[in-house]
């Protein structure tokens, strides 16, 4: 026999999950691409939001050649990062940013010739 005098509620979990980004969030730029051996490339970074920004140079071995780091900040949105001289060869650029709620990776070729 059913008895309406009793309610059962359901209580949704609070799960507090990471912030969806849009590709206009962060937008990286390599150039001058192919780069000269002896010429130095720059990294254009454009963010709306304070954060960390990490860059693996890789070589076509795995090999990691270089990790460079830089502090983004909301105030300047728009930073260049110059990356070391690199050997002729083509590499992998592995990028990733971290801010506030916010995560987001991308990779880029780089060409450096003679």
């Amino acid at each position: 026999e059913f008895n309406d005098a009793f309610a059962v509620s359901y209580l949704q979990p609070r799960i507090n999950l990471p912030t969806l980004t849009n590709k206009s969030d962060v937008h990286v730029s390599v150039y001058p691409n192919p780069v000269n051996e002896n010429q130095r490339v720059n990294l254009n970074l454009n963010s709306k939001q304070s954060g960390s920004f990490t860059l693996q140079i890789v070589d076509l071995s795995g090999r990691i050649v270089e990790v460079v780091t830089h502090d983004v900040m909301a105030a300047n949105p728009k930073s260049v990062v110059e990356l070391p001289n690199l050997a002729a060869g083509t590499y992998q650029l592995i990028w990733n940013f971290e801010g506030q709620g916010l995560t987001q990776t991308g990779t880029h070729k780089l060409t450096v010739v003679k």
